[in-house]
């Protein structure tokens, strides 16, 4: 199953990136998960990804892989925008 993004929780916050974001974080973190952050926000996703999962795994943090039903599941934020305004019309 090909990943499409990660979520990172560390019992306080969460971090969550999709393959064409940055990465959204609730706070609050901890210092592991921030550094954990920093450390992929400049890799390009398959990076990342592989990064975040031996990081959270060697921290022992929960790490959960998002797939293609998950990103359909929230749809993507300019979709739902389009779909409401043509609804409206």
């Amino acid at each position: 199953m090909k990943p499409y993004g990660f979520i990172i929780r560390d019992g306080k916050g969460e971090f969550t990136r999709w393959f064409n974001s940055n990465g959204v974080t609730t706070l609050p973190i901890t210092e592991v998960l921030n550094r954990i952050i920093i450390a992929q926000q400049f890799l390009v996703f398959h990076q990342a990804y592989a990064l975040a999962r031996a990081s959270a795994r060697e921290n022992e943090l929960e790490f959960k892989t998002l797939t293609l039903e998950d990103w359909k599941a929230i749809q993507h934020p300019v979709k739902r925008l389009i779909k409401k305004v043509l609804k409206r019309l």
